[in-house]
């Protein structure tokens, strides 16, 4: 039992009598033992992890902090042995833990934090099972938990970026499934707080893409304007921080400027996105497919001036 494992760990000195100082001596069993997993991949230490976090959330006095956060513990174990096994009955437990704890940490008026990362990490157990199901259904639910995470006031700024990549991450793949203008406008919205988070060249990247989707929606000329200023943003930003995906921002803002041209005619547009063209052939490697595709597609935007 995990019991014995903890008076292993004691060294055989006097038996720990309050429960809990036992429980949490048993649930610092498991967060080793799931080290022990993540370095090795032993199934064994997993199951052995989550044993002892059973244990510990036996002990644990109902409704206290610590046995919500054993429990949050629990539940992530299982649906980490669900990503190992491939068996259903452990995602299924994990969700089940989860809802629990989310419901016992809004009753006992738990600290926002605690709650955020509950409501997360359920959320993260549905998208472990949409992962392999495709089932709406769990990408909804995990939707709905991140919403109401997103809701919490004083978060920290780690922790809420954490929040709303995940919850711009998921909000994009239900939009793929149902090409739905409320879902990208949710969409944009909780880029905006991210990029004010966390203003990162990948982060500005995607919002000036959920941009031109929503000029692409709604015909809106004021969306394709602010993706061209959010795609230069990123493009200026990588420059200076992040030189791996310039060349990647780089297109992006050229197409994006193409398709402003495209709609106004302004040869500014243009001229910027023939520069742009140019820049993203240098970067790319020699001799490469990629090189080539950039050169034609710069020597198409280039003959555009003669129409």
């Amino acid at each position: 039992m995990a019991t014995d494992a903890v008076e292993q760990r004691t060294g055989g000195h006097e038996a720990i009598t309050d429960p809990a100082e036992h429980a949490a001596e048993l649930f610092q069993l498991a967060v080793t033992l799931l080290q022990r997993y993540k370095q090795t991949s032993d199934v064994t230490a997993l199951a052995g992890a989550i044993q002892a976090n059973e244990e510990a959330c036996q002990l644990a006095r109902q409704g206290t902090l610590e046995h919500v956060v054993y429990l949050d513990h629990l539940s992530m174990l299982h649906a980490v042995m669900y990503l190992h096994t491939g068996d259903d009955i452990h995602i299924s437990t994990a969700i089940a833990g989860h809802e629990v704890a989310v419901r016992k940490s809004r009753a006992r008026g738990m600290p926002a934090s605690l709650l955020a990362q509950v409501l997360h990490n359920t959320a993260t157990d549905y998208l472990h099972r949409y992962g392999r199901t495709a089932d709406l259904a769990d990408l909804g639910q995990a939707l709905r938990h991140m919403s109401n995470a997103t809701e919490l006031d004083g978060l920290e700024l780690e922790q809420a970026t954490a929040l709303y990549e995940a919850f711009t991450k998921a909000l994009r793949d239900m939009y793929r499934r149902n090409e739905s203008l409320n879902t990208l406008n949710r969409l944009i919205e909780a880029q905006r707080v991210l990029i004010s988070l966390q203003r990162e060249p990948a982060h500005l990247g995607m919002f000036g893409d959920d941009l031109v989707l929503l000029f692409l929606h709604t015909g809106a000329l004021q969306y394709l304007d602010e993706a061209a200023e959010i795609s230069r943003a990123a493009v200026d930003l990588a420059r200076a921080t992040d030189p791996d995906n310039l060349l990647a921002l780089l297109t992006r803002h050229g197409y994006t400027l193409q398709a402003r041209y495209a709609m106004s005619g302004n040869q500014v547009d243009l001229d910027a996105a023939i520069a742009i063209g140019r820049e993203a052939v240098a970067l790319a490697p020699l001799r490469s497919r990629l090189r080539e595709e950039l050169q034609a597609d710069l020597a198409n935007t280039m003959a555009l001036r003669e129409q």
